[in-house]
């Protein structure tokens, strides 16, 4: 732990010259104060301040997991062609899982960032009362939990091909996750890495607000069950593939 410690720390030094820490600030930030500014002087009906808000998030999420996986690879292509993730002294697996693992917690920090300045501004700007806290929280947390698969897959793009190939997977993601958003997306959801952030945040409003059918309740949790499972299997799945592939990885094929 102390090693995967002192990994995660050099990493953090190298891109803190970066826009990598940054963007995770920013684009909470600027989306909380859009809203912010859209949510003035309308109705607020509390669903609406839920459901639009965190399926925006999950939508544009994809193509900033894309970006910023892209810009922590291009740190260590930079840094002699990846040497410094190959020539270790420790495993390789603590290298790669250092860097990804500050991945995920700067996901952490955004996502609650973006939940927590949007719950402040709708406090103390917009007067709104009895706001669902709960509902939020909820959502915030399957924002976090859907979006690990794609930091994974993302980072695997990332380091083999580039930033390139990395941000059009991100963009890829975006319409993806749009489009499982709509009624296109009702019957697949569950299979689609994309789609777990938006309809299990999304799935968790209709629950919380009451805007299913008691007679549907139980298909709603049950649709929600299967896309947990789904989702919890896909990290598993992730983890194991990737420790395999970072133990025989040597670099890119065009620096060996």
């Amino acid at each position: 732990m102390d090693v995967l410690l002192r990994y995660i720390w050099a990493d953090v030094l190298k891109t803190k010259r970066t826009p990598l820490i940054w963007m995770h600030v920013a684009a909470p930030l600027l989306l909380a104060v859009f809203f912010l500014l859209y949510m003035y002087g309308r109705i607020h009906e509390p669903f609406a301040l839920y459901h639009v808000y965190t399926a925006t998030i999950a939508v544009i999420y994809p193509l900033l997991i894309g970006i910023v996986c892209g810009m922590a690879a291009s740190v260590e292509e930079q840094a002699g062609h990846f040497q410094m993730m190959l020539a270790v002294p420790h495993s390789k697996i603590v290298s790669f899982a250092s860097k990804l693992l500050l991945l995920l917690l700067l996901n952490v920090l955004s996502v609650c960032l973006a939940i927590g300045l949007y719950l402040i501004g709708l406090k103390f700007v917009l007067h709104v009362h009895d706001l669902p806290y709960l509902a939020f929280l909820r959502g915030g947390a399957w924002l976090i939990a859907g979006s690990v698969p794609l930091y994974m897959l993302s980072f695997f793009v990332s380091i083999n091909y580039g930033t390139g190939p990395s941000s059009l997977f991100g963009g890829a993601g975006l319409l993806m996750a749009a489009l499982m958003n709509t009624g296109l997306g009702d019957i697949i959801w569950r299979y689609v890495p994309w789609a777990w952030s938006v309809r299990l945040a999304g799935l968790e409003g209709l629950v919380h607000f009451e805007k299913v059918k008691k007679e549907f309740l139980p298909y709603v949790r049950h649709d929600m069950r299967i896309g947990e499972i789904l989702l919890y299997f896909a990290i598993i799945i992730l983890f194991l593939a990737g420790l395999f592939w970072c133990k025989r990885w040597e670099g890119r094929r065009s620096y060996e």
